[in-house]
């Protein structure tokens, strides 16, 4: 996929644009030497605007953007003993900690409702409720 990195940092840095869900989270990483890396717990600041997932630099929220996940062809995973999730592609998936439980149910449900499947679905549904009521409507006298 392509796209223009210098937009997007825009698109994550600009207070006006929708947010559906923005806050910290603990994302597991690499970090380390090519030969010894280790999986490190980071703090960063995420921010899910459509269907996209940016996390930031730092902790707070004028943090500059390092990275976005692009949320289709997903699934989202919670965990029973933590307030955590896994965040699965087809390739890859990315481990998630939240503050609390509470957070971590309200990050997956956002996350879920972002895909552009999700958005089809919902919106297929709609139209044919809407259809329906127009066919109701023309039956009665």
């Amino acid at each position: 996929m392509r796209f223009n990195s210098s937009e997007l940092k825009q698109l994550a840095s600009n207070p006006s644009a929708i947010c559906e869900k923005e806050g910290p989270l603990s994302l597991r990483e690499k970090e380390g030497k090519l030969w010894n890396k280790t999986d490190v717990l980071t703090e960063r600041w995420c921010k899910l605007i459509g269907n996209l997932l940016f996390y930031m630099k730092g902790k707070n929220k004028t943090s500059e953007p390092i990275g976005v996940f692009v949320l289709e062809k997903f699934s989202v995973v919670n965990s029973f003993d933590e307030p955590s999730f896994v965040v699965e592609f087809e390739d890859r998936s990315t481990y998630f900690l939240a503050s609390n439980t509470i957070e971590a149910n309200a990050w997956s449900n956002a996350l879920q409702k972002a895909s552009y499947s999700y958005l089809k679905d919902k919106y297929l549904a709609l139209k044919q409720s809407v259809e329906q009521l127009k066919e109701k409507e023309q039956n009665s006298p």
